[in-house]
């Protein structure tokens, strides 16, 4: 008889799912990255909705398939330990067993990690960073992100380790989610983008994309505030450059992946400074679903290693 492996026979798909501070993302997941069947909706303003938002996504995409989903991966925005969202500076929740939720919403073996941890390991396997060097991968959603590859391999750190956006560039600026002030992400990230438009825009129809709409239109103080957020996105980067000398810098999230005026002043801004230009610097391939992508290949890896060689 000749030795096979699970690897071997058609895999089914697994359940990756992403949840930052403001939607959730879901989809099943081929071991190649292809998603199927994807799901994008707001997350729930309140803290049991938003608990149980990951395990409600994963029952309803698990049972749309045939064969039924190998496993579930859940990228979440904040510090994940042993399964449990320790702490979260967007996702409104913290110190919750997720994977005892979607293990009992779903009874599949269930990997919870980091959502640009995620989002890194997606673009490494399945997206155009590259196999070799030192890859940066920032996502800018609701908050701020970053993950560090090196030859392939995730570098996960412990604890807080990769917590990129609470890198404080102004003592004396806004409270940041964190308990901390003048955090990178508060500066920078949608959020920021969302209080400007806030602070700037009458009526209740203040958004980030009508912010955008009117810095386009030619509104000098739309456009200024845009401008502030790309200069202080542009300033942590570089120090983040400064400190790691990336090969590669990948940036992605949902911000980045809408593309237009933010995306490109964030990019031309950062390309002026000194320790950015030392890197090849790209837009993510997965956009704003890497974190998903990233899940799911996660949770097929588990799976994988968890199945012995029949004979």
């Amino acid at each position: 008889m000749t030795a096979t492996t699970s690897r071997h026979r058609p895999a089914r798909p697994t359940v990756g799912i992403d949840m930052g501070g403001t939607t959730i993302r879901g989809g099943l997941v081929d071991p190649d990255g292809t998603v199927r069947r994807f799901v994008r909706r707001p997350v729930p303003l309140d803290a049991a909705g938003r608990r149980a938002a990951p395990a409600d996504l994963a029952r309803e995409l698990a049972g749309a398939t045939v064969s039924g989903a190998a496993a579930v991966g859940l990228a979440v925005s904040g510090v994940v330990e042993g399964g449990r969202l320790v702490r979260s500076a967007n996702v409104g929740i913290a110190g919750v067993d997720l994977r005892a939720d979607l293990v009992a919403a779903t009874g599949l073996p269930v990997e919870v990690v980091n959502d640009a941890q995620a989002a890194a390991l997606a673009e490494v396997r399945t997206g155009g960073a590259g196999t070799r060097g030192v890859v940066l991968v920032v996502t800018v959603g609701t908050g701020i992100g970053g993950a560090l590859v090196v030859d392939g391999a995730l570098v996960r750190g412990r604890g807080f380790a990769g917590e990129v956006g609470h890198t404080v560039v102004d003592r004396g600026g806004r409270p940041c989610g964190c308990g901390a002030a003048g955090c990178w992400e508060g500066l920078a990230s949608g959020e920021a983008l969302r209080r400007e438009a806030e602070r700037l825009l009458p009526g209740p129809r203040r958004t980030v994309d009508e912010l955008v709409e009117r810095a386009g239109a030619g509104d000098v103080a739309a456009f200024a505030a845009v401008a502030a957020c790309a200069e202080a996105f542009a300033e942590g980067l570089d120090s983040l450059c400064a400190v790691l000398a990336p090969d590669r810098v990948v940036l992605g999230g949902g911000v980045l992946a809408r593309g237009g005026l933010v995306a490109d002043l964030y990019r031309s801004t950062a390309l002026r400074r000194r320790w950015v230009r030392g890197a090849h610097v790209t837009t993510a391939t997965w956009g704003d679903c890497g974190g998903l992508v990233g899940a799911g290949l996660v949770a097929h890896d588990a799976v994988r290693d968890a199945v012995p060689a029949r004979a």
